[in-house]
């Protein structure tokens, strides 16, 4: 949930891609779909809220614009009751909501929607998620999931991407460079690269 909600997913490293094993697909985006309908969307300074507005109303309209195409492609948007709750706000808020049953290709899948969409597409094998994750312009960071930790560490070398985190999202301690690859950037900030990326030597 922190992956794709935090900030209402107004993060350039929310996890905005989901990709999930095909023999638990059914069962895990469904209960994803049920806690995703319980998250409560409001005043941001209610203790109660779990996610608030987006940045503008232009923002809020370009990410339900993404989720109207997605919905016209084909896609089934869940929780479908959030289509509805969403009007009942100000146009700055965007209810969270899972994009499921569109190919890789889908703009939903290959842009930066900075918005609480999750786009979830499933895979048979460990070479096919390592093709899906890879095969966008971007490569900021991405996150491997699974109980078996030399696989992934597998996976994680063949991520070609600046960040990836193990049973893990958005956590970035000091130490740690953060930056991105190909279409998300060149260079590092903080940890060791990050204080030796941009000064000149004399």
């Amino acid at each position: 949930m922190k992956g794709f909600c935090h900030n209402q997913g107004q993060v350039c490293t929310a996890g905005t891609r989901l990709l999930v094993e095909d023999s638990i697909a059914d069962e895990f985006v469904s209960m994803l779909a049920t806690r995703v309908a319980s998250l409560s969307v409001g005043d941001p300074q209610d203790p109660s809220t779990d996610l608030g507005p987006l940045i503008d109303e232009r923002q809020a309209d370009r990410v339900r614009g993404f989720i109207d195409r997605a919905r016209k492609d084909g896609a089934r948007i869940l929780p479908a009751s959030n289509g509805a709750a969403a009007t009942q706000l100000l146009p700055t808020f965007v209810h969270p909501v899972l994009v499921v049953g569109l190919a890789h290709d889908h703009e939903v899948f290959q842009e930066e929607i900075f918005g609480p969409v999750l786009s979830v597409i499933t895979f048979a094998s460990a070479e096919e998620a390592v093709a899906l994750a890879n095969g966008t312009t971007y490569g900021l960071a991405n996150g491997v999931w699974t109980r078996d930790i030399r696989r992934a560490m597998k996976v994680a070398h063949s991520l070609r991407s600046g960040m990836v985190w193990i049973n893990d999202v958005l956590s970035s301690p000091n130490a740690l460079p953060f930056g991105g690859a190909r279409g998300s950037g060149y260079g590092r900030e903080k940890g060791s690269e990050g204080s030796t990326s941009s000064p000149s030597s004399r």
